[in-house]
């Protein structure tokens, strides 16, 4: 028989991951219904906190080691693998494979527990899932590295962009440095952000000393954005994955017709549904096997694969 609870593979499990280990141990029943919410939606929210903490995490802990002085040097050499290097890039993506990889593997866990629940009832729900433990950290492990790598290549093309304009624009080294500090794990458009924030301020004349104090809070405010976001998508990407792979193991044990089973695409309806991709998707039926077509025409097997990481 299958217990009750998410599985957590053990290879997922680490002490700075308490609180996924804490919810590991509630049942589903604490899960508010919503005709409109899937069991899988809900649950995967119950991990994006953890998610967010993880990411936020790995990115203040690097932060917190790079030398301003250093930094400097590397910029008045005008070298950007000097620069790179004083940034601790090359530290960046261990640092968030650390902190992520559990977090996805909790992740895959709530989605096959979904998709048990969305078996109760059928022989299927005898499914023994946890005999594909090892195919699953398999996958966790190959999507964090791609997530990982994202991440620190978007936050690579920034900085090089930054160092580009502001050599260009002839700002100090003192400024570039200060800067680029702020902005290590963002995405390209958010330093962006950043960086025409503090210059809107440059241009109001306030003084120096509230610059720095409102650009770094705004430098936060992008960072907590961008863990929002990263925190949604994977957390839903790897349920859906771990909901998948639980329906098809049932289908390779013969539990589940693959001939007879349909998996229908549902909606969100709130103020993130993307109206092009995702809403004219709302009900579709594809067989376990088939891909759904979004609004624009592409083909993807789970949700959220329109949305950006």
């Amino acid at each position: 028989m299958i217990r009750s609870g998410f599985l957590i593979p053990p290879a997922f499990r680490s002490a700075a991951l308490d609180d996924l280990h804490r919810l590991s141990r509630m049942p589903p029943l604490f899960v508010a219904k919503s005709p409109r919410r899937p069991l899988i939606t809900r649950l995967a929210a119950r991990l994006e906190p953890a998610a967010r903490r993880a990411f936020l995490s790995a990115i203040r802990e690097l932060s917190g080691r790079i030398d301003l002085d250093t930094l400097e040097t590397a910029v008045l050499s005008g070298e950007v693998t000097r620069v790179e290097a004083a940034l601790l890039l090359d530290q960046l993506p261990e640092a968030l494979r650390v902190k992520l990889r559990p977090v996805i593997g909790a992740a895959l866990g709530v989605g096959a527990e979904a998709g048990r629940e969305a078996l109760s009832g059928t022989p299927a729900y005898g499914v023994d899932f946890a005999r594909t433990n090892p195919a699953a950290v398999a996958w966790a492990n190959q999507h964090a590295a791609l997530l990982v790598t994202e991440i620190s290549e978007g936050t690579r093309s920034a900085i090089r962009a930054l160092v580009t304009t502001s050599q260009t624009e002839g700002r100090s080294v003192r400024w570039l440095a200060q800067e680029l500090r702020e902005v290590v794990g963002l995405h390209p458009r958010q330093v962006t952000a950043v960086e025409n924030f503090r210059l809107r301020l440059e241009a109001s004349g306030i003084d120096d000393a509230e610059i720095e104090r409102r650009t770094a809070r705004y430098a936060e405010a992008q960072r907590r954005l961008r863990a929002e976001t990263i925190a949604r998508t994977e957390i839903l990407s790897s349920a859906n994955e771990g909901q998948q792979r639980l329906w098809e193991a049932a289908a390779d044990q013969g539990l589940l017709r693959r001939e007879e089973t349909k998996r229908v695409w549902i909606t969100t309806d709130d103020d993130l549904l993307d109206v092009t991709e995702c809403e004219p998707m709302d009900g579709q039926r594809v067989a376990l096997d088939e891909p759904f077509v979004t609004g624009t025409g592409k083909s993807v097997m789970l949700p959220p694969g329109p949305h950006p990481g």
